[in-house]
């Protein structure tokens, strides 16, 4: 008789330890999976938004629309404010004068990736400008 409550304590304690484990082990799995999908929540950006679905003309539609929304000569600071509207970040990393940012779309599948490179000019202003749109790794 002693050990039917032992054993039935013993039973209740490993469920109790279970249904725990599970809870935390769900928990650990939503918050991986908010972490994982934080960076592609973004808005729609003007610069990328329907673009073509073929790789070389999507690419080159979004420097088109680069080079006609920020032409040559605009001051930078208007620039970079505009393009970080547009939720691009900067690279932090300078290359022979030229500075670049990156603005990426899309996860599981694929992870696609709007990139901008540019000069600063005389005067502060945007003296060279380029773009480039492409996917970074489809599964």
């Amino acid at each position: 008789m002693k050990g039917l409550p032992m054993e039935l304590a013993l039973a209740l304690n490993v469920r109790k330890v279970f249904r725990h484990a599970v809870l935390y082990g769900s928990g650990i799995a939503i918050g991986i999976g908010i972490v994982l999908m934080w960076d592609t929540v973004r808005s729609p950006s003007f610069l990328t938004d329907g673009l073509p679905t073929s790789w070389n003309g999507a690419s080159a539609e979004f420097d088109s629309r680069l080079r006609a929304r920020f032409p040559l000569g605009m001051p930078a600071s208007d620039f970079i404010r505009e393009l970080n509207k547009e939720g691009f970040k900067p690279t932090w990393f300078e290359s022979a004068g030229y500075y670049g940012a990156v603005r990426r779309e899309g996860w599981i599948p694929c992870r696609v990736t709007a990139r901008v490179r540019w000069q600063p000019g005389p005067g502060d202003t945007l003296a060279y400008i380029d773009g480039n749109y492409r996917e970074e790794g489809c599964l």
